[in-house]
């Protein structure tokens, strides 16, 4: 099931715990060989503008925790993540 990837509690400590340093296998979130995602360069690209941005303008975030909910897709997603900073 494609929402199952990287979520298999045999490979990773709490698989449902959202946790970006989380060591283990690398992601399958672009797929592999010839079902390589061909658009992933810009998702890269995006993603680390979105973050550096973030980054540069948000003093302290931290992320909480108790609030994390996940969105009822087939894809698995993130529906809410609160995010508190100073």
């Amino acid at each position: 099931m494609l929402g199952s990837a990287n979520r298999d509690p045999a490979v990773f400590d709490d698989p449902d715990r959202f946790d970006v340093a989380r060591k283990g296998p690398p992601h399958l979130a672009f797929g592999g060989g010839e079902h390589y995602c061909l658009g992933h360069q810009l998702a890269r690209l995006d993603t680390r503008a979105a973050i550096g941005e973030f980054v540069r303008r948000v003093e302290r975030p931290a992320i909480v925790e108790r609030g994390v909910a996940w969105s009822p897709s087939f894809f698995r997603v993130l529906g809410a993540l609160p995010v508190r900073f100073g």
